[in-house]
């Protein structure tokens, strides 16, 4: 169910798109809204859906009502079939249509259905539905008598084709929808950086779920909390990987003094800080070192003295870099030093 935060969101969403020009703040069209994901998650309800508000309850079963539109897509998609063959070829049983709905101990009958909307009347009329299946989840309305079903729908349906639903943008970090006008608005606000921010990684394996490997594995039936191989055994820990700072072949002991390595060891709280973004100190440090050859790319004017200055500096360096080489065998670098 929702929460007090969400669920205000979720009270002015539905006023915005339900609520009549002519009526008051507190006249409603309906007795009773609910509103379920395509999963068939109940994100709201209120009124005649909530239990503690009315002494009468109507329970919703979203599999019910989403096995319904299932069964109208299927049908139309048999139609078109049948309409493709020939008249005796034409054997294929239809799909029934579920010709009721019930929410609990009501029963409403389905008198117009389409993909996208149901329209229902329980006996005598005394109570209607409007089911609406919007881009991210479904919509279920209920109003009683004196009211039309007509009436409402009418409304509804002319509410729903003015309402541009392209403007509503969904926070996942707060899990709720929100105005494309107020998105700024909505970012600076204390619930919203509470719930976006990021606490210490419990990862056992960093590998963003952009990495193609990752994605691979997941789509393989592996888990975050195993290892690799059939038994789940396997290793856990990125392979240790060194700088190499010398020109020694592979398989030659090497005599210097072993780098430091490229990769950060399995989980723990301090890494986790550290490497939160799930990349080891020698990518952020490349990515340092990158910053700086742009920044010192810019061009910056140097008087006559500063350039003389830098000339010199660099011939220095140069010189420096060819002894190094030169002491060390290797011939080709002569124009080092000159």
């Amino acid at each position: 169910m929702s929460t007090t935060r969400s669920a205000r969101y979720w009270r002015s969403f539905l006023r915005d798109l339900l609520s009549s020009p002519a009526a008051t703040k507190t006249e409603t069209m309906y007795d009773g809204v609910c509103f379920f994901t395509p999963s068939g998650h109940v994100e709201y309800r209120e009124g005649c859906f909530h239990p503690s508000s009315s002494s009468v309850t109507l329970d919703v079963h979203p599999q019910e009502i989403l096995a319904i539109f299932d069964q109208i897509k299927r049908q139309a998609i048999l139609d078109e079939a049948n309409a493709q063959q020939s008249a005796k070829s034409r054997q294929n049983p239809p799909v029934n249509v579920t010709p009721a709905v019930r929410l609990g101990d009501l029963t409403l009958y389905v008198v117009s259905a389409t993909f996208t909307s149901i329209c229902a009347v329980a006996s005598g009329k005394s109570r209607g539905l409007v089911v609406e299946q919007l881009p991210f989840g479904v919509l279920v309305v209920t109003f009683t008598a004196p009211m039309e079903l007509e009436t409402a729908f009418s409304h509804i349906d002319n509410n729903l084709l003015s309402f541009s639903f392209s403007t509503m943008y969904f926070c996942a970090a707060c899990n709720v929808y929100v105005k494309d006008s107020s998105v700024a608005e909505h970012d600076r606000t204390t619930a919203h950086l509470l719930s976006s921010s990021k606490g210490v990684s419990v990862k056992k394996v960093w590998l963003p779920e952009s990495n193609r490997g990752y994605q691979i594995l997941r789509t393989m039936g592996w888990e975050e909390d195993r290892g690799l191989g059939p038994t789940g055994d396997g290793k856990m820990a990125p392979i240790t990987t060194t700088f190499k700072r010398d020109r020694a072949g592979l398989g030659l002991q090497a005599t210097a003094k072993l780098a430091r390595v490229t990769h950060f060891p399995r989980h723990d709280e301090e890494q986790a800080k550290m490497a939160a973004d799930g990349r080891s100190d020698a990518q952020r440090t490349q990515d340092r070192l990158s910053r700086k050859r742009k920044q010192q790319q810019r061009p910056v004017m140097l008087s006559k003295t500063q350039r003389k200055v830098q000339k010199q500096v660099e011939q220095n360096r140069n010189c420096a870099i060819g002894n190094e080489l030169y002491s060390e065998g290797l011939e080709g670098y002569e124009e080092f030093l000159r």
